[in-house]
């Protein structure tokens, strides 16, 4: 799993005097960095996710053009702006939803089509179609950008436990220093050790807690940020087409 989350082949098989049932862990972290985000990637990727996807398909069954082209139906926002973090747009939108979306998600092709329907049957179809849909579309939204705000966060408080592992270091082995030549105690070196060790732990902890972030953010993205969204299956409409 780690290996695929890294763009990594997969690991080789474990050795033969491991029983076959029994997972093998890992015994490290690892050390690579994380595959990037790119910048730029657009709200239509969110097509690839199940909620979405099956929102859209329910909207679309109500339209008198439900076979539209997919980015017809998604806001021309880019949900990151600078590599790996969340874009201003994507920010606006979720500071505030109606005003940026809008009753009709703010996208003249479904006003347009809104025009086109035929009875208040139809009409209430749609709106209730195109409620769950917002609601699904702004849900996705705000799961994207919670975690690439985690990712920013994680990849900062990793640079600052990096610095502080290199001084817990480096104290360590003045301390040894120090103490095999007589100028300090053996607890004041055992304590540098313990503090090593500490900071040790924390980036492990953070790298984990990257590892996570990045599941996250995969299922938020409804897969890989490289990956294209599906083609759009033909969905029959409700409506008469004029």
């Amino acid at each position: 799993a780690l290996a695929l989350l890294l763009h990594e082949p997969p690991a080789s098989a474990p050795p033969a005097a491991a029983p076959p049932w029994l997972p093998q862990e890992p015994q490290t972290l690892p050390q690579h960095a994380l595959p990037d985000i790119p910048a730029g990637l657009p709200a239509q990727v969110l097509a690839r996710r199940p909620d979405v996807q099956a929102a859209e398909q329910r909207l679309r069954a109500t339209l008198a053009d439900g076979d539209a082209a997919r980015a017809s139906y998604y806001p021309a926002i880019s949900l990151t702006g600078s590599l790996n973090s969340a874009s201003r747009s994507l920010g606006d939108v979720l500071a505030n939803p109606i005003g940026a979306l809008g009753a009709s998600l703010a996208l003249p092709f479904l006003r347009q089509q809104e025009m086109r329907l035929s009875n208040a049957a139809a009409h209430a179809n749609y709106e209730a179609a195109t409620l769950q849909w917002q609601k699904t579309l702004l849900t996705a939204l705000q799961e994207v950008e919670n975690a690439l705000s985690r990712r920013t966060q994680l990849a900062e408080q990793r640079r600052w436990l990096e610095e502080q592992l290199d001084a817990a270091r480096q104290a360590e082995t003045l301390n040894e220093t120090r103490y095999r030549v007589g100028a300090t105690a053996l607890k004041t070196w055992l304590d540098a050790q313990e503090a090593r060790r500490s900071a040790e732990l924390a980036l492990a902890a953070n790298q984990l807690s990257q590892l996570e972030n990045q599941l996250t953010l995969y299922k938020a993205l409804g897969g890989d940020a490289l990956l294209p969204a599906p083609q759009v299956p033909d969905v029959p409409s409700f409506m008469q087409r004029p």
